[in-house]
Formats: C-alpha cells, sequence, structure tokens
C-alpha cells in the first residue's frame, strides 16, 4: 500500500473513531450513575438528524452564507444536536422512571426507532427513496 492510502485509512479511522469514543465515554459514565443506556447510538441518530435539518433550514432560509463565516452555522448544529440528544434521551428516563419499564428493552427500543424515525423524515424531506440530506 502506499503512503497516500495508509493516510487515508488512518484519517477515516480517527473521523469514525473520535465520535463513538465520545459516546462510549458518556456510557461509562451513566453506568457508574447506574443507569444502563443502550440508546447511546440511537441519540447519535436523532442528534445527527436533527443538525442537518437545521443547516438545511439555516441554508434554504438564506443564513448560510452569513453564518457560515466563522463556523457560527456549525456551532449552532452542534448545539441544537445536543439539545435534541438530551430531548431524545428524555423518552427513556420517562419509560424507566415513570412506566418502570426495563432500561435495557426501553433502550434498545430507542435504537431501533431512531434510524427508521430519520429514514422516514429524510424520505419526506428528500423524497421517497433519498435519504441523503443536501445540506451545504
Amino acid at each position: 500500500m502506499t503512503s497516500v492510502a495508509w493516510a487515508s485509512i488512518i484519517n477515516l479511522t480517527i473521523g469514525f473513531a473520535v465520535p463513538l469514543l465520545l459516546v462510549a465515554l458518556g456510557g461509562m459514565y451513566s453506568e457508574r450513575s447506574g443507569v444502563i443506556n443502550i440508546a447511546l447510538d440511537g441519540i447519535m441518530i436523532i442528534g445527527a438528524l436533527a443538525s442537518c435539518l437545521v443547516l438545511r433550514a439555516m441554508d434554504l432560509a438564506g443564513w448560510g452564507e452569513t453564518l457560515m463565516k466563522g463556523q457560527r452555522g456549525l456551532l449552532i448544529a452542534v448545539l441544537v444536536a445536543g439539545g435534541s440528544g438530551m430531548v431524545f434521551s428524555l423518552l427513556l428516563a420517562f419509560a424507566a422512571i415513570n412506566l418502570k419499564a426495563d432500561q435495557t428493552i426501553g433502550g434498545t427500543a430507542l435504537n431501533i426507532f431512531a434510524p427508521a424515525f430519520s429514514v422516514v423524515i429524510a424520505w419526506a424531506i428528500q423524497g421517497q427513496g433519498l435519504t441523503d440530506i443536501a445540506i451545504p
């Protein structure tokens, strides 16, 4: 393999590993506090969906050029992703605390729900069969 191919592999590995390591760190803290949060991947998916939708809405509203200078749009998208992830995780908290549901089953259900919900929303926005949301 050439050095360019190795550099590409390392670049992609780091790009995919960092978000997963951050989620694993969050899962470790939740496990230490006594909460079994299996829904971490679903929370990431919902956060990514919300941030893509916000970036697309900002671009369609004409704010793309003004907010993208200095990466303010990226900061807004990250904050929206975090907020939507917190709201989505409230579903697991509600099910586990108020409904006395098992945390593992509730987290698994949210993990199954999140990708399906994201695909349906992407189809509703982009058209049937297109799952890529066009963002600037």
